[in-house]
């Protein structure tokens, strides 16, 4: 499931299912396109300009970690907000 319906959305529930997949596979797609190096959810956000919540970058990089797609790497970088943050690679 790509999208969670904390909300109980009925109306747009389709909508916001098509949106959260559609996200997976943009942020699948850029991990495919740069195999070999490990990223962190703000990079992502910020280096394909996604104008959503920085929640759902890291809903999207859990789903695919539990796909078996990517994976959370050891490897913790400075986040925005000058905290550490965990990076994820293709699996």
């Amino acid at each position: 499931m790509s999208y969670f319906n904390t909300t109980n959305e009925e109306k747009d529930l389709k909508k916001y299912q098509r949106k959260a997949k559609s996200q997976d596979k943009v942020i699948l797609e850029f991990f495919k396109l740069h195999p070999y190096t490990v990223y962190s959810p703000d990079y992502i956000m910020d280096e394909l300009g996604l104008k959503c919540p920085i929640t759902s970058v890291r809903r999207s990089i859990s789903n695919l970690t539990k796909q078996g797609k990517l994976v959370k790497t050891d490897r913790k970088v400075l986040g925005k907000y000058g905290r550490l943050t965990n990076t994820w690679k293709l699996l």
